[in-house]
């Protein structure tokens, strides 16, 4: 029904974003939630989505960046950025993301290797690096990578548990240079 009101309808934010992002892929307009709770008739929507395509309102597809590429940064990369120059507490080291698993039997070291260098091809937030150019900070992309150190296991004081742990802690601390530095670091 053209005249049905989305809302009254069982329509709710989720559906609502989901709508938006089918319009999107359907008419490479960008429609916005902004647009669902301004016009929830559907007859309302088809004829504001109508103005929109007329008045040239189209969204370019987003592509993909080759390695090389350089883009602004985003505001939060800014504040990173600034953070890490600044040489705020932890050199870098207090924003990485760390985690340690503990593997039952061997891993196939080169099917590994192979699955982290696909992530790091389709993830390109983790090939970014922060580079100054002009006085302007931007994001450079760099290729691929295989983000896995092998390493023997940690001789020292205590248990080969408590051994593995503080390597890991070590591991963590370690801090990033975001103008070099590979921003996956995997150890085995």
């Amino acid at each position: 029904d053209p005249l049905a009101d989305f809302f009254s309808i069982g329509g709710y934010s989720l559906l609502s974003a989901r709508l938006a992002s089918r319009i999107r892929d359907a008419f490479q307009i960008e429609a916005g939630l902004r647009l669902i709770f301004d016009y929830p008739v559907l007859r309302d929507q088809a004829e504001a989505l109508s103005a929109g395509m007329r008045g040239g309102k189209k969204e370019a597809p987003i592509g993909r960046l080759a390695a090389g590429a350089e883009i602004p940064l985003s505001y939060a990369q800014q504040r990173l950025w600034f953070l890490n120059r600044m040489g705020a507490e932890g050199g870098g080291a207090a924003y990485s993301i760390h985690a340690g698993l503990w593997l039952d039997g061997v891993p196939e070291e080169a099917k590994l290797r192979t699955a982290l260098r696909r992530l790091t091809e389709r993830q390109s937030s983790l090939r970014m690096n922060f580079v100054e150019k002009d006085g302007e900070a931007r994001v450079r992309l760099r290729a691929a990578y295989d983000p896995l150190v092998v390493e023997e296991a940690p001789w020292g004081e205590g248990t080969e548990e408590e051994r593995v742990v503080r390597r890991a802690e070590e591991h963590a601390a370690k801090a990033f240079d975001l103008e070099r530095d590979e921003l996956l670091r995997l150890c085995l």
